[in-house]
Order: structure tokens, then C-alpha cells, then sequence
């Protein structure tokens, strides 16, 4: 029980740190903090399965996707400050 209270505090804040993060590379790694812990909430119901995927898709797919759409908005502009 207070191992779902843990991973929620930190799902809690890993989303408001998303939100609120001034930088877009910083608001990603946000993001996969929350995924990331969302995982490990699966993996403490024993749904195994979801847990890989939640890693494999979200974190590996989507993730990537929008460091690169950072990367691409961001070409040939100043840096991000």
C-alpha cells in the first residue's frame, strides 16, 4: 500500500513537473519519469505485459517522437533559454 503511495506522489509530481517545466527537453524528461513509474505501478499488479509495453512504446516510441519535433521546431532559431 505505501508503494502505490510512492509511485503516486511521484507520478503526481513528475506530471506537474511536466507541465510547469520551462524547457522543453526538461518537460520530456518529465514525462518519462511519470512513464516510467507508471510502469513500475504495473509491475507491482503483476501486469507484466503492460508494463513492457508502457516501456517499449511509450518511452521508446512516443518519447522519441517528440525530441525530435523539438529538434526540428527548434532548427534554425536561437537556443532555448
Amino acid at each position: 500500500m505505501i508503494g502505490f503511495v510512492v509511485l503516486s506522489l511521484v507520478m503526481i509530481a513528475a506530471a506537474i513537473f511536466t507541465v510547469t517545466a520551462k524547457k522543453p527537453v526538461y518537460s520530456v524528461v518529465g514525462l518519462l519519469v511519470n512513464f516510467i513509474a507508471l510502469a513500475i505501478t504495473y509491475l507491482t499488479l503483476h501486469a507484466e505485459f503492460l508494463a513492457v509495453m508502457q516501456i517499449v512504446v511509450y518511452s521508446g516510441a512516443i518519447l522519441i517522437l517528440f525530441v525530435f519535433v523539438i529538434a526540428l521546431l527548434s532548427s534554425g532559431t536561437k537556443p532555448f533559454e
